[in-house]
């Protein structure tokens, strides 16, 4: 029996291109208490890339079960396309149960959007993420060993 495959890859394409399904996040960082718990944080923060182009008001509207009750969410995203929309949500998100970190990339000369009274982080744009890759990891390229402190603001 011969099965033709074109189908199914194009129909997996054309949901990812889409971006019609979205997954939960697959990155663990294990709970610790030393000193080089907070690198190790932001090296994996730092190793992210998105696997589909959705928006994220999208992703906080729909994806309930990826956000139960006790929840932390830690939303990342440029100063300039940070939404009211999206702080309006991530609020209805509090109300539920969860707790809302913001952490923002992005020159400070850019006016800063209204975050309601959520934490922020403010870590800066392309200088100050040079510098953090730069010093993530020691010389012999393990990560969450450097000498040098990483703080954010």
């Amino acid at each position: 029996t011969e099965v033709n495959t074109d189908a199914e890859v194009n129909e997996a394409a054309a949901l990812k291109s889409n971006a019609t399904t979205i997954s939960l996040p697959s990155v663990r960082v294990p709970f610790a208490l030393d000193s080089a718990q907070y690198e190790q944080i932001l090296t994996t923060l730092a190793r992210l890339m998105p696997a589909y182009h959705t928006p994220i008001e999208r992703i906080i509207e729909t994806e309930d079960e990826m956000f139960p009750t006790g929840t932390t969410i830690l939303l990342i995203s440029p100063l300039q396309t940070l939404s009211e929309n999206t702080i309006d949500l991530l609020l209805e998100r509090r109300r539920r149960g969860n707790d809302v970190h913001i952490v923002l990339v992005g020159d400070r000369e850019e006016e800063m959007p209204d975050t309601a009274d959520f934490p922020v982080y403010a870590i800066g744009g392309k200088e100050k993420w040079n510098e953090l890759i730069r010093t993530a990891g020691d010389e012999s390229g393990t990560i969450g060993n450097s000498s040098t402190p990483l703080q954010l603001d």
